[in-house]
């Protein structure tokens, strides 16, 4: 046998057994003898990113793009590879070579839209939006249910929640929604299901869709604890999570004497995440459980085609943020809005208002552990920040806004935190030229920054919802854009401009805001401009600052932590939706 031959017997056994670093020397000797083999360059590039060398694996993927130039491997791996050490603009040059010699490769677009997105707006990546739908749509036409699942999974990550906006949620869903729909039915015809009449009390499962603690899970979990004083709830509470295991979620529903089912403990450790494998157990558990009432909580993600599986004899949707669900499956719409509304419309549908509201906003005083942030961040006069996905901060009138801020103000610092350093926002910053003056923090614990941040800057057009409360609860003043869904604007506008006719809160609202006097402490801008002027006040009047951090304290505190009031009312909205659907 010839020494290349046992170099490649030996090579290929490596790779076989994921030794890499193995696998290197000797991909290189034979790449030694025929540079241009492209099955070697491809083997020796991946097994470089394996170990971590990811400039060595670029090299092998840049001749294997230039040998093979009318094949997309070489092109799609180096453009992959290049986003890595965010050189975006090769990256693209890359990955579109790629695209246009294989244009069904799903991940391509999805890479190609969030390399655009990070400079662009949702217009810059339609085509690449469009094209992966269609991949999507296909794979699901052609039964491929849980491949067609995790892209709408991807989708969703890649180009729903970046732009943060309710119209543009409404305009993606709508592209496949109806498809998600009929693919869901026709899985629901093998099942010969026989009608059950509803139990009283019924039994009300809460559709969780990954394991946490987040707020979105907590507020449910709030509500739930104050229904009727807890054990005397007019329904049965269970909660029931798709993926993922939870030791804190879990210790919160054993206190509070509510079943949870975690289906990603059973399912997807052993096999993967297989959505329709993890749905399908779910309704099976659920009728076994005598679920009568299933509420799919926060996230429109699989409902769709989850509620087409008829996972229980009456669904309902609530919405906590986007609400672009839209089905002859769902029996009943819950959204989070204001606390002054029990209705509201949206998409041209009638939704019932849970209003937002957390019980304990404000956790331990940590005044020591937040003098110690400070002094890490240097110990500015004036710590500005927002608590936020990223994705809420793209809005170009908000990045203007802080720019302007600290163009204005050299003696503030402005953090802000994420599970990653968006560069999309980092470049914005660098663009501004007031870098120095901004700290991304991470992932943070964000009771302990809300004492951290003198000013809470709300984000747009989506604001903060619970970190904003949080802030608000410590005395710290808010400052949102009029319009879209910040804090104001749900929860203080309609009262203010009398949409709402509710002469006792406005009284207090009056009162409570200063409104109608010389220095009203309600800060509620239309403008970037505006927006940095009243800051800029803000930073520079500490007496102004004061009042108008107790104002909106006393607001959370009256209305934003009345969760046994809320809680009757989504009682209230459950048992209307159930007469209903049974009387239809």
């Amino acid at each position: 046998m010839s020494t290349s031959n046992q170099l490649a017997i030996n090579a290929q056994k490596a790779l076989s057994e994921g030794r890499f670093g193995d696998a290197i020397p000797l991909l290189r000797q034979l790449l030694a003898n025929d540079s241009d083999d492209g099955e070697l360059n491809f083997h020796l590039g991946q097994s470089l990113e394996q170990v971590g060398d990811i400039n060595a694996a670029i090299e092998c993927y840049r001749t294997l793009s230039e040998k093979h130039p009318k094949e997309p491997t070489g092109h799609g791996l180096l453009g992959m590879a290049l986003t890595k050490l965010g050189r975006d603009a090769e990256a693209l040059v890359a990955l579109e070579k790629a695209a246009k010699f294989r244009p069904d490769i799903f991940d391509l677009y999805l890479t190609l839209g969030k390399l655009k997105l990070r400079k662009g707006t949702f217009e810059d990546v339609r085509a690449e939006f469009d094209q992966a739908v269609a991949i999507m749509n296909d794979r699901l036409a052609a039964g491929h249910i849980d491949n067609a699942l995790v892209m709408e999974n991807q989708l969703y990550s890649t180009f729903v929640q970046p732009v943060e906006d309710e119209d543009h949620a409404e305009f993606c869903f709508s592209q496949w929604r109806d498809n998600m729909r009929q693919a869901g039915l026709q899985i629901a015809r093998q099942f010969t299901e026989t009608p059950a009449p509803i139990k009283c009390p019924p039994t009300i499962g809460f559709f969780i869709h990954h394991a946490s603690t987040l707020a979105h899970v907590t507020i449910v979990l709030d509500y739930l604890e104050y229904l009727e004083g807890g054990p005397q709830r007019s329904f049965i509470p269970r909660l029931y999570v798709m993926s993922g295991m939870d030791n804190e979620l879990e210790a919160a529903c054993s206190r509070l004497g509510i079943a949870v089912v975690f289906a990603g403990s059973e399912q997807s450790q052993k096999n993967g995440f297989k959505p329709l494998e993890l749905l399908l157990w779910l309704k099976e558990q659920m009728a076994r459980d005598g679920v009568d009432v299933l509420v799919w909580a926060s996230n429109p993600m699989f409902v769709s085609f989850g509620a087409a599986l008829n996972m229980a004899p009456i669904q309902i949707f609530w919405a906590q943020r986007y609400h672009a669900i839209h089905s002859p499956d769902i029996k009943g719409y819950l959204t989070v809005g204001s606390c002054f509304e029990a209705y509201t419309t949206v998409h041209g549908r009638d939704w019932r208002v849970v209003p937002l509201a957390v019980s304990d906003l404000k956790g331990d005083a940590r005044t020591e552990e937040a003098a110690q942030i400070r002094t890490k961040l240097g110990n500015p006069e004036i710590v500005l920040g927002t608590l936020a996905r990223t994705e809420k901060m793209y809005d170009p009138t908000y990045l203007e806004a802080i720019g302007k801020i600290l163009k204005t103000n050299s003696q503030a610092l402005f953090i802000w935190a994420g599970k990653v350093e968006d560069p999309k926002i980092k470049n914005a910053f660098v663009e501004m030229g007031v870098t120095d003056q901004t700290r991304f923090v991470g992932w943070v614990d964000t009771k302990l920054f809300a004492q951290v941040i003198d000013i809470f800057l709300d984000t747009a057009p989506t604001g903060c919802g619970v970190t904003a409360m949080e802030a608000m609860a410590w005395g710290r003043p808010l400052i949102a854009f009029d319009g879209g869904f910040t804090m104001w604007s749900e929860n203080v506008a309609p009262i203010v401009d009398k949409r709402i006719k509710n002469s006792e809160v406005l009284k207090n609202i009056e009162r409570i805001f200063a409104l109608g006097t010389d220095q009203e402490l309600l800060f509620r801008a239309k403008t970037a401009a505006e927006y940095s002027e009243m800051v800029s006040m803000l930073i520079n009047n500490p007496a102004l600052r004061h009042a108008a951090g107790h104002a909106g304290q006393e607001f959370t505190e009256r209305y934003l932590t009345s969760c046994p009031l809320y809680s009757k009312l989504l009682a209230e909205h459950l048992e209307e939706i159930i007469v209903v659907a049974q009387e239809a």
